[in-house]
Order: C-alpha cells, then sequence, then structure tokens
C-alpha cells in the first residue's frame, strides 16, 4: 500500500468582488485570494481493491460523498479511469465554516496525493479542471500563493506573495452558509467595491496600507448585516493598531496586518477572552 501526505494551507481574501452572474446562477468574480500557513494535513493511502474510506479529527464532519474530500477522490479515480482503496485521513486545523477554504483545500490537497499515487498521471490544468467540478476554491487551492480568480474561480493569474507579514486571523463562534451569503448579495445594493488593479499593485508591492486604500470585499457588508460581530472584531483589531482589518470569502473570519508583535499578541489575548478560534500567523 502507498502513502502518500500533504500539507493544506488555507486561505484569505485580500479582495473580492462580484462582477455578474451567469445564466447558469453562477457569480463571476475578480478576488485577490493568498494563501496562509494555516493548515489542515492530509494523507492518502492507496491499495488493491476498491472502495473509499476517509476518517477526520472533527468528528462533526461527514465521512461519505457529502464530503468534498470524498467526491474528490471518487472523481480522480473515475477522470482515469481506476479502481482502487482508497484510504483518506484528514487532520483538521482550519475552522469548519470559516470562510477559508478548509474543505477546498482539502479535497484539492487529495487530488494531488492521489495524483503522486498514480505516477503524476494528470497535469496541474487538468487537476484544477477536475477541482472546478468541486467547489470554486478548489483551482486555487491546488496552485496556491497568491493569485487573481476570475471567472467563477477557475480563472487564475499568479501574484507574487506577501513577504513578512504579521497576520491575526479570528474566527467568530459561529459559522455561515456562503449560498446563503450569495443569495442574499442578489438582493443588496453595494456602495463599495474594490480597485482589483491597485489590489494587485499593492500586493507586488508589499505594501499593506496601499491594499487597504483599494480592497473590500463586498459580501462584506451581507454577512456583517446579519452578524454585527464582525465589525466588532475588526473594531478590536483597529483599536489594536492593526494597518488593515477585514472579513475573508463569504466569513464570518476577520483577518488583520500588523507591524509589531507586542501589538498582534494584545490583540489576540483580547480576542481570545470570548473567541474559540484565534491564531497568529506570518507570511
Amino acid at each position: 500500500m502507498k502513502a502518500f501526505s500533504s500539507v493544506a494551507n488555507g486561505k484569505i481574501n485580500l479582495s473580492l468582488d462580484i462582477t455578474g452572474i451567469r445564466p447558469d446562477g453562477y457569480h463571476e468574480v475578480a478576488m485577490v485570494m493568498h494563501s496562509v500557513p494555516l493548515f489542515d494535513v492530509v494523507t492518502v493511502e492507496v491499495g488493491e481493491g476498491e472502495g473509499i474510506t476517509l476518517e477526520i479529527s472533527d468528528k462533526t464532519l461527514p465521512t461519505d460523498s457529502k464530503n468534498i474530500a470524498y467526491r474528490a477522490a471518487e472523481k480522480y479515480l473515475d477522470r482515469i479511469n481506476e479502481k482502487s482503496r482508497i484510504y483518506i485521513r484528514i487532520k483538521k486545523n482550519i475552522p469548519v465554516g470559516a470562510g477559508m477554504a478548509g474543505g477546498s483545500t482539502d479535497a484539492a490537497a487529495v487530488l494531488k496525493c492521489l495524483n503522486r499515487a498514480f505516477d503524476e498521471r494528470l497535469d496541474e490544468k487538468e487537476l484544477m479542471e477536475i477541482g472546478l467540478t468541486l467547489g470554486a476554491d478548489v483551482p486555487f487551492c491546488i496552485k496556491g500563493g497568491c493569485c487573481l480568480s476570475e471567472g467563477i474561480g477557475e480563472v487564475l493569474t499568479e501574484i507574487p506573495t506577501l513577504k513578512g507579514k504579521k497576520l491575526l486571523v479570528a474566527k467568530p463562534n459561529f459559522s455561515v452558509s456562503t449560498k446563503d451569503v450569495y443569495t442574499e448579495y442578489d438582493h443588496t445594493e453595494i456602495k463599495k467595491r474594490p480597485d482589483t488593479k491597485a489590489v494587485i499593485e499593492a500586493v507586488k508591492n508589499n505594501d499593506i496600507l496601499a491594499l487597504k486604500e483599494s480592497t473590500h470585499n463586498v459580501l462584506e457588508e451581507v454577512t456583517k448585516g446579519i452578524h454585527p460581530e464582525i465589525g466588532v472584531i475588526e473594531d478590536i483589531m483597529y483599536s489594536h493598531k492593526a494597518d488593515l482589518s477585514m472579513m475573508t470569502g463569504s466569513g464570518p473570519t476577520v483577518f488583520g496586518f500588523f507591524q509589531k508583535d507586542e501589538d498582534i499578541k494584545t490583540c489576540a489575548d483580547k480576542l481570545k477572552e470570548t473567541l474559540k478560534d484565534v491564531c497568529i500567523l506570518k507570511i
């Protein structure tokens, strides 16, 4: 039996704009996504026989075809027309329902591990084609780094990553439904949008203050309207000298960039008084 492991990094949205809705109902996006060193660990074993077994450290998550990682294995085997016995183990560290692509990155890791097990049968483009059938964030999770994501998530343009930045990530003690947020977005008047070109330049220049001036997440208005706690977390980060604080994805996780170690630590301690999932990262 062959075993392969992969780190499955989460992501944050440095900006998120919705540029239209396709006839099939999918939203077209223009968003800048960045991998972060908060990760799950995915191990895949391939043996003789048939069937898929999925084990997850978080017992609240499904371990059958309701799980995107399980479906990733099914789709990979279908694509290469193989039958094998697949064992998948996932050690969760990314909070569930955080807007950090926890499920998508696990699926991406399964695809990459299986591809290694089957001697790189597919190239990255083909893996991303499978990924897109699973979820809009999966292609980015396969590529990683920092990218402008367009279309419905499948058109990726690489951008140099940020360097040497202190990042605080805080998830409120609840989750939100991405589907519900997008549905509500369709009935919401959006008053502000990001300047995506300026966002990209700010990231290229490693300039968080310029990023603050140009960025926005159009879904934040929707999710914050339902859960004002998101704004409270942002205010706490700014009161502790964050250069930028905003929501990632459809929420509810908030992140903040800080310049000084003492400021980010003090802020983390303050947030931990009421929140379970608070993490200091460096990118």
